[in-house]
């Protein structure tokens, strides 16, 4: 509800609870909707019908969709309406706010309408019309919300060149580490290890975030309210959450107030940004759906190479100072013994030196990590890296709705990569209708490792 709305919180919680009664769980499911399944020791065909048990029981028959991140939405929250991975602002504080005492945020949004829904479920049980004891959906509280990108990708990049350097100091020879001589060898040996599998994790943020492991926190749309509970044992989430006496008043009240209630972890809610609650909040930010990814997220791909350059700075530097003579041994003659003879020196170089290599240099550079990354073959990554040189001379930094740059030369390349996220066929019939209340569903999504956060 916007600020100015006069009726209050009393008269919408009596109208919910009026509207939607709550109903004994264990009337509404057949026996073949009770689920076993479970991340133990069981037999793993035993445990694959169970979890299948669990993913078409009719839980949520007669109830607003669900939503269903595991089997279905998995990048929702990770790609903006034209494909690109998303993460939200490094200066995001702004746009955040918190919903518990335990310092948790999530966007301002997001946490105005949590706040809604918290006080409707009050209400609804102090007024009679849902039961106050024995449910875990009276008084909820957030345990976890939003998390930085960056505690999960720092960690993770970090452990890739911890690697790499052990690749260059044990798995080569002392004539292929002879060859890295300079920071150009040693961002051109980075690939060579890439490609020789001997890591085969995320390298850019943009594969980072677009990895099934990459935790749905970090978009800032979900609120958990259950740190204790895990995915996986769908007995205990079918008798802790699933035959509450106030279940199917909470998913109702959830998406009254804009939320997706998520079917394989019903503790945890997803803000649907489209929809007609989170809309109204959203225009008293000034924000619309013309602007909303503008608003509150970064395309990945505009980050991707700034901090892979900066990484490799930092650990040539560092390799560099703990290598720096560059010696081959001389076999010994009757006159003269064997001896180790100093052929070159490694040297440290600067930021600038790093950002100042020529964008060729670099646009090949990321076609190559992004090709290996994907899979996706190109016979000519120079020709790419020049049309993107191009694309960059052409359209210069042109801004987007609120004046962010698009770096026309890393869309051109993060372009190459996105036709293995969706099937671009899905977008020549409307995904969803004008009044669907689920409008993010369509748009915000697409079909499919945990990096950061915990779930």
């Amino acid at each position: 509800m916007s600020n100015n709305n006069s009726h209050s919180f009393n008269d919408y919680a009596l109208e919910v609870a009026l509207a939607d009664q709550a109903e004994e769980m264990p009337e509404r499911y057949p026996e073949s909707a009770y689920p076993m399944g479970a991340n133990g020791n069981r037999n793993l065909v035993m445990n694959f019908g169970e979890r299948l048990r669990y993913k078409n029981a009719p839980y949520f028959d007669d109830l607003p969709k669900p939503i269903d991140i595991l089997y279905d939405k998995v990048y929702y929250g990770k790609v903006d309406r034209l494909q690109n991975a998303i993460v939200p602002k490094c200066v995001s504080s702004r746009l955040l706010k918190q919903v518990s005492q335990q310092n948790i945020f999530v966007f301002d949004f997001v946490a105005d309408n949590f706040f809604l829904l918290k006080r409707n479920l009050k209400i609804a049980g102090d007024q009679g019309h849902i039961e106050k004891r024995g449910t875990k959906f009276f008084e909820i509280e957030a345990s976890s919300g939003w998390f930085k990108y960056t505690d999960a990708y720092n960690p993770m990049l970090s452990n890739v060149m911890g690697l790499y350097r052990r690749y260059l100091a044990v798995y080569l020879d002392a004539a292929d580490r002879n060859k890295v001589r300079n920071f150009e060898d040693f961002v051109n040996s980075f690939l060579s290890f890439l490609k020789r599998k001997l890591y085969n994790g995320p390298v850019t943020l943009t594969r980072m975030a677009l990895s099934y492991g990459f935790n749905p926190r970090a978009s800032g749309l979900v609120v958990n309210l259950d740190k204790e509970m895990r995915f996986g044992n769908d007995l205990r989430i079918y008798n802790n959450y699933l035959r509450d006496i106030n279940f199917s008043y909470y998913v109702r009240a959830a998406r009254k107030y804009g939320f997706y209630v998520d079917r394989n972890g019903p503790w945890r809610l997803f803000a649907d940004p489209f929809s007609p609650p989170m809309m109204e909040k959203l225009t008293d930010y000034g924000v619309t759906k013309a602007n909303f990814f503008d608003r509150y997220y970064d395309r990945t791909y505009t980050l991707d190479l700034d901090l892979l350059k900066a990484a490799l700075l930092k650990n040539w530097n560092r390799f560099a100072s703990g290598n720096r003579r560059i010696v081959h041994s001389v076999p010994g003659t009757l006159r003269c013994p064997p001896r180790l003879e100093h052929i070159a020196t490694r040297k440290e170089v600067s930021k600038d030196y790093v950002f100042g290599l020529p964008d060729a240099f670099w646009y090949e550079y990321y076609i190559n990590v992004r090709s290996w990354e994907t899979d996706i073959k190109y016979p000519d990554h120079q020709f790419h890296a020049r049309q993107a040189v191009s694309a960059d001379q052409a359209y210069g930094n042109r801004s987007g709705i609120l004046g962010i740059p698009r770096e026309p030369g890393l869309l051109y390349i993060n372009n190459l990569f996105k036709p293995y996220l969706y099937d671009e066929r899905l977008f020549k019939k409307h995904l969803t209708s004008d009044n669907d209340s689920s409008s993010m569903e369509g748009r915000f999504d697409v079909t499919s490792a945990v990096y950061g956060g915990g779930r």
